[in-house]
């Protein structure tokens, strides 16, 4: 912690007796606290609070937010209307206390709600409010500004660097690291109406209205662009720093925010999901963006985003719907990053909108990120996979053979569940949710090898406690590694449907008792090289409720993800808060076989006469709740070898050695 102090018990939490960076705890502690300390206790009443009021923004003219006290969140901006923060008679009533219902009770609420909007007491504007929304789904980023450590610059050695966060209060927030003051923030007008909703609805006193309110849920992905590689942002050298903010939860907006001058910040544009043209199938917006670039015919390169058409909300919050019923959702969109221009796209036929590939199979909402693969590691996108929510598999290619990148082909890889009539109260096993992003890998060294792995796990983010699913982890290999693939060769070489669990994919989950790990790997190396088999999938415990929530990992041969259980399996406390348990899973990545005994006790790596167990191939979490997503942390020891670390969230589920470290090394190979 900030006195040098350890920060994470031994349960993987918050230590009591830890303090906060940022933070004086003269007083008293606040690391374990989330109400205290923080970025929201060096909140000022002073606080730069932008807005963009207009309807549409020109990316050849960016709105310098900071140009004009018409983009300020602020009581005398009359750009702010109280139509736009949804104010009307019927909500506030006799707000004055009149005890009529007239203007002046509007006027009254629009003026208390910006108050608390740009961050100060209603009734007294010396009064900061330190308070923050929560960032539950949304990841901070590390935003380096002067990382000249050896000061070339000549301004001496003085790092700058900051953080942006988004929260579901609607703001974005960018904070000076190392300080923990607020540089400025940002909230879109779209967003405008959560400020009564969050502080000023009569139930906002329960907290009710902030943990059940969504603004922007997402985490901020960022541009970095330092032309000249001295690691410190100048714009005179052409340096350029742009955030882009998606909703989630939130909405079907995405922003971006030039903020190369983090004190100037810029709004370069806005896509408004439903309402800017090409956009009418984007839903709510969950596929994070992913960066890459494109060819030009000139041989530049353009920095491009993409992103799925994200969730439909409607369809698939309601544990009944079925697929093939989707509206919205259905497409993959690759844009450019600093105007919002669609350079492709990806959707389905039969609707009024035109894309660049129109997949007669997608017909579901793609809510996860899109994997982008750059095969000849030149900075230029080659191919992107996605999957849709009901566990459809596709695959793009775009060539870059010429002067500029175009899109080759695509279609179908696999399908995962059955599609066909999927009605969860009829037939539930057919119905798994895919919210999770692929686990995108280049295997080499396996028996099918060269193969992608393509990897990923069920299970119904939205109904997190349902246990009346049978979900799975499925690996599918493709074996097309550096072909390009027309759109018509899709059938001939996955099938009219892509490779089926029925009939392409091996069930791996059960293993006989008494086996060895050399008696069972060679048994599943036969049954996975057979060459109508192309993947494998291992069964999630039904019994127990247990999923697939977070995203896999592939290192070294093996496979790490975590999965959540909705009973509480460490505790038969009847009064616990049941808040559920995680697992870890360590697995092979060819069979699906364990890779220690993580659940003998005393943890070890297998070795080929040690007898291997279903029950090794995981491991109980400590920690109550939801498991995050897998992270390895890469150490260097003293000998110069790397040590692997894996962590969830603030645990560490497993002991030094089991993370297979591979040196990183270039492998090619011509396929005919």
């Amino acid at each position: 912690d900030s006195r040098l102090r350890r920060a994470i018990d031994a349960d993987g939490l918050f230590d009591p007796g830890s303090c906060s960076f940022w933070s004086n705890c003269t007083l008293e502690n606040d690391g374990d606290d989330v109400e205290k300390g923080g970025a929201a206790q060096n909140l000022t009443a002073t606080r730069n609070v932008y807005t963009y009021t207009g309807a549409s923004v020109n990316p050849s003219s960016p709105i310098t937010l900071s140009s004009s006290s018409a983009y300020r969140v602020h009581e005398d901006n009359s750009a702010i209307t109280a139509e736009m923060l949804g104010l009307t008679d019927a909500i506030v009533g006799d707000y004055n206390g009149s005890g009529a219902v007239d203007d002046t009770d509007l006027a009254a609420a629009r003026r208390a709600v910006l108050r608390i909007g740009r961050g100060v007491s209603e009734f007294d504007e010396t009064l900061a409010i330190n308070e923050m929304g929560d960032p539950i789904h949304s990841r901070p980023s590390v935003i380096i500004y002067d990382g000249d450590v050896n000061d070339a610059d000549g301004d001496g050695i003085n790092p700058v660097f900051a953080i942006a966060i988004s929260t579901n209060e609607g703001y974005f927030h960018l904070i000076d690291a190392q300080t923990g003051q607020e540089i400025f923030s940002f909230i879109p007008k779209e967003m405008l109406p959560l400020l009564w909703k969050i502080n000023k609805e009569p139930t906002a006193s329960t907290g009710d209205q902030r943990f059940d309110t969504y603004g922007l849920d997402a985490s901020p992905v960022v541009l970095w662009k330092d032309v000249n590689g001295d690691d410190v942002i100048t714009s005179d050298d052409g340096d350029r720093v742009v955030v882009y903010l998606a909703q989630r939860r939130g909405g079907r907006n995405l922003y971006a925010l030039d903020i190369t001058v983090p004190t100037a910040p810029r709004l370069l544009w806005h896509i408004e999901g439903g309402v800017t043209p090409g956009f009418e199938e984007l839903g709510q917006t969950w596929s994070e963006p992913t960066l890459t670039k494109v060819k030009e015919a000139n041989g530049t390169l353009t920095d491009v985003l993409v992103f799925g058409g994200g969730y439909d909300e409607d369809r698939y919050d309601d544990a009944g719907a079925a697929a093939n019923a989707e509206d919205i959702g259905r497409a993959v969109f690759v844009v450019e990053a600093l105007t919002g221009t669609t350079r492709f796209s990806v959707g389905p036929t039969g609707t009024v909108e035109t894309y660049s590939l129109e997949l007669a199979s997608l017909q579901d909402s793609v809510p996860a990120q899109v994997r982008v693969l750059d095969l000849y590691d030149d900075g230029v996108m080659d191919r992107v996979y996605f999957n849709d929510i009901v566990g459809r598999i596709f695959r793009v290619d775009f060539n870059n053979s010429g002067s500029s990148t175009t899109l080759h082909g695509g279609g179908l890889v696999a399908t995962l569940t059955n599609t066909t009539g999927c009605d969860w109260s009829g037939s539930p096993n057919a119905c798994r949710r895919f919210y999770n992003s692929l686990d995108v890998a280049v295997m080499t060294g396996f028996p099918v090898a060269p193969y992608i792995q393509l990897a990923m796990g069920s299970g119904y983010r939205a109904h997190p406690k349902d246990d009346s699913t049978q979900d799975r982890f499925y690996v599918v290999y493709d074996q097309a590694v550096v072909d390009l693939l027309a759109t018509t060769d899709y059938a001939t070489r996955y099938g009219a449907n892509g490779f089926t669990e029925a009939n392409d994919l091996a069930n791996v989950t059960d293993i006989p008792a008494n086996t060895t790990y050399a008696e069972e790997e060679s048994a599943l190396t036969a049954i996975l090289t057979a060459s109508d088999i192309h993947g494998w999938y291992l069964d999630m415990d039904q019994t127990i409720g247990e999923k697939v929530i977070s995203e896999s990992l592939t290192i070294g041969g093996q496979l790490v993800f975590t999965t959540y259980i909705p009973s509480n399996l460490a505790t038969a406390d009847a009064c616990s808060a049941g808040l559920g348990n995680g697992r870890v899973y360590l697995i092979n990545a060819f069979n699906g076989l364990p890779e220690a005994t993580l659940g003998d006790g005393v943890v070890t790596l297998l070795q080929p006469t040690d007898e291997v167990k279903e029950t090794q191939r995981y491991k109980l979490l400590p920690r109550e709740g939801m498991p995050t997503d897998p992270t390895i942390v890469f150490k260097e020891k003293a000998d110069g070898t790397i040590d692997p670390t894996l962590v969830v969230g603030t645990q560490l589920p497993m002991p030094p050695g089991l993370i297979k470290a591979k040196p990183i090394r270039r492998t090619w190979w011509r396929e005919e």
